[in-house]
């Protein structure tokens, strides 16, 4: 088999572009022209619109619906997708030999040629040698002293950098597929399984204890096709992203991939036990968490229509935001003129208007997401894509420039 060389990509943004903005259009079909053009949240302070009809269109964007106004006019209404030029990604060199990991207390943790280094705001500095298995589907996780490499289906741990030791062959990850978090007067690993494609095996939460050296189960999610009518339990098929949230310091994890084994699950104490959020459909189907003060946002790894997902706190009230394309995968954390972002992939499953991935700009602001196109590309196939992987404060990204 011929072996396929993976291209590492390093990303500059000029100046933050491209603002996904979502318009409602009514069309009056007895004047023939388009009455006026409606933010997405305006739509449902417009009287002249049955509630209906507006949840059909925020759930099912395309095509226009027709419908008669309380005045008697017949109408269509429907979505319109606007990109204002605001800015944009480039990409600045490509790397076969190189590949970051994490950024972590202001250094930059990477692979080059087998060997592990760190990168200061001055020097590059050998630490040990080190293998990725697989040079995509590897991450790195570090709290205080303890760090864990995940590459494949393999994680070593360490508490110096310099050793490390292998604690689990088996499942891999995708990314944020594992978290270091403090539990009682332990540190503790808590990571996932996941399997691609349509291996049906039982799915697990794991814990590795950095003090003892133990593996415990924290959950084991049975497979769909053992499933049996009327047993309990919770049947996925595989586990797609881990993530602490940052205000509460909860774990969160979604599931997939068929409705029915898509869900969202929180712990509120540290892995020991598990609630459901939500389940049972594509808007439960995640790869990434983004949390906020009063909300927990999450997008939809989906073929189907893709929406960030947003969760209220207070009311645990669910809302959604349609997105343009693919199905949305991971995200990375950056800043840009004191504002904080997150750079999110999609790849072009379902292709709802063209062959592109892209890479997204998600700003959080009054609790909504403000949505920015960074860059598309043709896709060589459905999951082709740029999959983000890690910022860092002596990178080109923290040198940007407006245009």
């Amino acid at each position: 088999m011929k072996k396929v060389k993976q291209i590492v990509k390093i990303l500059h943004i000029d100046h933050f572009a491209r603002r996904v903005k979502y318009f409602f259009k009514v069309y009056n079909l007895n004047k023939n022209h388009y009455d006026r053009e409606m933010f997405i949240d305006e739509l449902y302070e417009d009287s002249r619109i049955p509630i209906q009809i507006k949840e059909q269109l925020h759930l099912n964007p395309e095509p226009f619906i027709r419908y008669t106004e309380n005045n008697g006019n017949e109408s269509l209404v429907g979505i319109k997708y606007w990109i204002d030029n605001v800015y944009r990604l480039r990409k600045i060199k490509s790397y076969t030999d190189f590949r970051p990991l994490m950024s972590y207390n202001g250094c930059l943790f990477y692979i080059k040629h087998n060997k592990l280094y760190k990168r200061d705001n001055k020097d590059d500095i050998y630490l040990s040698d080190f293998d990725l298995i697989d040079r995509q589907y590897s991450e790195m996780v570090a709290y205080e002293r303890a760090y864990a490499i995940r590459s494949g289906g393999i994680i070593r741990v360490s508490t110096n950098l310099k050793k490390w030791d292998t604690i689990y062959q088996g499942k891999r990850g995708i990314k944020n597929s594992m978290v270091i978090v403090k539990k009682a007067h332990n540190i503790v690993l808590i990571f996932i399984e996941y399997s691609p494609g349509i291996c049906y095996d039982n799915h697990r939460v794991l814990q590795y204890d950095f003090s003892t050296g133990c593996i415990t189960v924290l959950k084991e999610f049975l497979n769909t096709r053992n499933k049996v009518d009327n047993q309990r339990g919770d049947y996925i098929r595989h586990i797609h992203v881990i993530q602490e949230d940052p205000y509460t310091n909860d774990l969160y994890i979604g599931t997939g991939d068929s409705d029915d084994e898509s869900a969202i699950y929180v712990s509120h104490n540290v892995g020991d036990s598990w609630d459901l959020v939500t389940s049972g459909n594509q808007l439960c189907r995640t790869l990434s968490f983004v949390f906020s003060k009063e909300s927990v946002f999450w997008n939809t790894d989906t073929h189907e229509k893709q929406f960030i997902v947003k969760l209220d706190r207070q009311t645990n009230s669910i809302s959604s935001f349609p997105l343009l394309n693919g199905a949305l995968w991971c995200t990375i954390e950056t800043d840009y003129e004191g504002r904080h972002f997150y750079i999110m992939s999609s790849n072009s499953e379902g292709a709802l208007f063209d062959n592109n991935n892209r890479l997204y700009g998600i700003e959080i602001i009054d609790d909504k997401p403000i949505i920015y196109q960074l860059l598309e590309d043709k896709s060589r196939c459905v999951y082709s894509q740029h999959f983000p992987i890690c910022t860092h404060c002596t990178s080109p990204l923290n040198n940007w420039t407006k245009l």
